[in-house]
């Protein structure tokens, strides 16, 4: 989910990443992460480093307007209606080339290329769309709502419960009002910067995970029995809890 549900909004979490000044809480990276910890640890399936950090890092980023506020808003809120696209087939959740590229003709950008892999749940509508423009090489950031013509959407279970999709885009046309960081925005250098904080806090998120890994092993080892005893009592065992540690 792009947070999970309206506890943790009541708590926080949405806003930790965003400024003061755009209605969030301002927080560090080290907060962050010690969030990310603690939903590592707890085995959190979700998007929300992803979904809500990295979205409301790349609308701060965004000049002000009318969609970036309402998403903002959204964000906050602890909608889950707006998503991530962002990754080509060898990127493996990582910033990698963008595969989108836009065309400007007549005043309306056109946008042709694929995403996979994009992290969403059956509440999506929207999609934030990096695209690099053709003319320029500049980097743009699109909301681009699933229905579009020209876009298509193929969605898969993944490995850890979670849900994503594949996107194709044929000529969708984005009229002027959906582009979020236009020429001249600096969002190339934005993008980076809003994986950069995510993928800090997915280490630390990654540090909760082995963490809850060598609890529930250390439990294992202390009640399983074979051969008449506990298995926390043979050597070897032991030694492999002790190094894991």
């Amino acid at each position: 989910a792009a947070c999970a549900g309206s506890a943790a909004v009541d708590l926080g979490w949405a806003a930790l990443a965003v400024p003061d000044a755009d209605g969030g809480l301002g927080a560090g990276a080290a907060t962050l992460c010690a969030l990310a910890d603690e939903l590592g640890r707890g085995l959190m399936v979700g998007r929300f480093l992803v979904g809500t950090v990295l979205a409301s890092q790349w609308l701060v980023a965004a000049p002000p307007g009318t969609r970036r506020e309402r998403w903002l808003h959204a964000l906050l809120g602890g909608s889950r209606e707006l998503a991530i696209a962002d990754g080509g087939p060898s990127s493996r959740g990582l910033p990698g080339d963008v595969s989108i590229r836009a065309h400007l003709r007549a005043g309306t950008w056109v946008l042709t290329g694929y995403v996979r892999g994009a992290w969403t749940d059956a509440l999506i509508r929207s999609f934030l769309v990096p695209a690099v423009d053709a003319a320029t090489g500049e980097m743009l950031l699109f909301d681009v709502e699933i229905g579009s013509g020209g876009l298509s959407c193929r969605e898969f279970a993944t490995v850890d419960g979670g849900r994503a999709m594949d996107l194709d885009l044929e000529g969708v046309a984005v009229n002027a009002s959906a582009v979020l960081a236009g020429l001249g925005s600096g969002f190339r250098e934005a993008r980076l910067r809003g994986w950069d904080v995510v993928l800090l806090a997915e280490a630390a998120e990654c540090v909760g995970l082995m963490q809850a890994l060598i609890d529930r092993t250390s439990d294992h080892l202390a009640t399983r029995k074979q051969f008449g005893q506990q298995l926390g009592k043979f050597q070897v065992l032991r030694l492999r809890k002790a190094d894991m540690g």
